[in-house]
């Protein structure tokens, strides 16, 4: 059986290439065609300009922000989560976000009024003024408006990570939605953009940089005209994004800084939904987690939702895993008759070939049939561990004693140990080595080391997994040791 699942987990690697290979295609058509090129000149004052750092702190019931008196740019935002107390960095930049072309610097109006908080950068000198309101109903959405009696051009530019908590860098994603105009309708159209330049005119309708869990995306108004976005890939996590409008007069756009939660982000008009990554087969994902979220409703806990759709997935997938354990056990059944043909024909190996197909035709054992069930399993699984790895929800999820965070990896901390023990994976580990000895992989001495290493790398593998992801995979070796244990009792001859 082993070899048949290294042979499906090479097959589903090919599938994998072959699919991004020859259904990918990243974008590369640069529109140039502007109908006035920015002056660039200013565009140069703008982005190059040193201009001093003077803080301005304004913080709401989800959103933190540090803005800098001398642009009306954003510096830093932290954002306020559902289960935590405290704010986390969600962006951090060198240059500020949203600037224009200054002289002077800005005085600062703060208002309150019910749930709604606005502050305004002004100057009475060359009468513009710059203000963001925030209302504590929408959770993270900004509404930032422009009022300027000549045009100004704005800069926005994303320099670093989009960031969280974690210990590990994540890369940056970008995402840009366009604009189609039909002759019925408008349609929006979401592409992940990996590098480029792009001359739009009416065409972006906003633009989001992310990381797993978290984004930061600006959400222009329908006359948002003409803009420059430059999108330059530093290295493998790292996406420089700039963007240079055309000279704005009394302008307003969205902001929105916050989490990738589906809920959230399901009921927004913009289709900012769409940069969750849901993985090559995103219809199984989103089936997946809409039956995840259904049972966390009924359980309140995510770890028994996990638990509950991976039951219900193995027994969606009964005949396959039944037929794939039948066809091994028989398999193994037959191996004492194929070693002994093997050794009659071993100077015949077309003779041994005709005779080990008539073993299997009477024997009714199809060769490939613990294969081919594994292999049609493997864009469930990919689905699977796609949706559980990006699922914003799972984040900050307990399950039970240890294990306070589904979306991190699992570790028990014990006082006096400067590391944590990985407990639900050692447990897989196990439970895979069980199954091993179940499928009597310990019998065959070619197969024995297999048996033995294969438990051991997958316990590496999945040290830095999500728990919850190692949970659907204890459950699921669970479920299968029971029924490959029901099986190989009833076909004993």
């Amino acid at each position: 059986m082993e070899k048949r699942v290294l042979l499906a987990a090479g097959l589903s690697l090919v599938f994998l290439f072959l699919w991004q290979y020859f259904f990918y295609k990243p974008h590369s058509d640069n529109k140039q065609n502007v109908k006035e090129k920015l002056e660039t000149k200013a565009k140069e004052d703008l982005i190059n300009s040193n201009l001093p750092f003077e803080p301005y702190i304004l913080e709401t019931k989800y959103l933190k922000f540090i803005f800098n008196k001398y642009t009306a740019g954003i510096r830093e935002v932290y954002i306020k989560e559902d289960y935590k107390d405290d704010f986390i960095l969600l962006c951090k930049e060198d240059k500020d976000i949203l600037t224009a072309n200054l002289t002077d610097k800005y005085d600062v109006l703060t208002t309150y009024q019910n749930e709604e908080v606005s502050v305004k950068f002004y100057s009475k000198k060359e009468k513009v003024s710059f203000t963001y309101y925030i209302n504590n109903n929408s959770p993270y959405f900004v509404l930032y408006e422009i009022k300027t009696p000549t045009p100004k051009i704005l800069n926005i530019a994303f320099e670093s990570h989009v960031q969280s908590d974690e210990p590990v860098v994540e890369p940056n994603t970008v995402h840009i939605c366009k604009l189609q105009d039909t002759s019925k309708k408008e349609i929006l159209t979401v592409e992940k953009i990996d590098k480029g330049k792009f001359y739009e005119d009416d065409k972006i309708k906003w633009l989001a940089v992310s990381s797993r869990y978290f984004m930061a995306a600006l959400i222009f108004d329908k006359n948002y005209l003409e803009n420059e976005i430059s999108i330059t890939k530093v290295n493998k996590k790292t996406k420089n994004v700039t963007i240079v409008t055309k000279p704005l007069l009394n302008y307003n756009m969205k902001l929105f800084f916050g989490p990738k939660k589906v809920s959230l982000l399901r009921v927004t008009p913009e289709k900012l939904f769409h940069t969750i990554d849901w993985g090559t087969f995103a219809p199984l994902s989103k089936l997946f987690y809409n039956i995840l979220t259904f049972l966390y409703n009924i359980f309140k806990n995510y770890g028994l939702a996990i638990i509950g759709l991976t039951i219900i997935i193995q027994i969606f997938t009964l005949p396959l895993t039944y037929n794939s354990i039948k066809a091994t056990v028989k398999m193994r059944q037959i191996q004492p008759q194929v070693q002994l043909l093997q050794k009659i024909y071993k100077d015949d190996p077309k003779r041994l070939n005709i005779e080990i197909m008539n073993l299997y035709k009477e024997k009714k054992v199809n060769p490939f049939g613990g294969c081919l069930p594994l292999i049609l399993q493997i864009p469930i699984f990919w689905a699977l561990f796609t949706m559980l790895r990006n699922t914003y929800d799972l984040r900050g999820a307990s399950f039970i004693l240890w294990i306070k965070d589904l979306s991190q990896p699992d570790k028990l901390v014990i006082p006096g140990l400067n590391f944590g023990i990985p407990v639900l994976v050692i447990l897989m580990g196990v439970s895979m080595f069980v199954q091993q000895l179940i499928s009597g992989t310990f019998s065959d001495p070619q197969q024995r080391a297999i048996g033995i290493i294969m438990p051991i790398i997958f316990v590496f593998l999945f040290f830095g997994f999500p728990s919850g992801l190692v949970l659907y995979w204890f459950i699921n070796n669970l479920f299968s040791i029971g029924l490959q244990f029901l099986i190989t009792q009833s076909t004993k001859s």
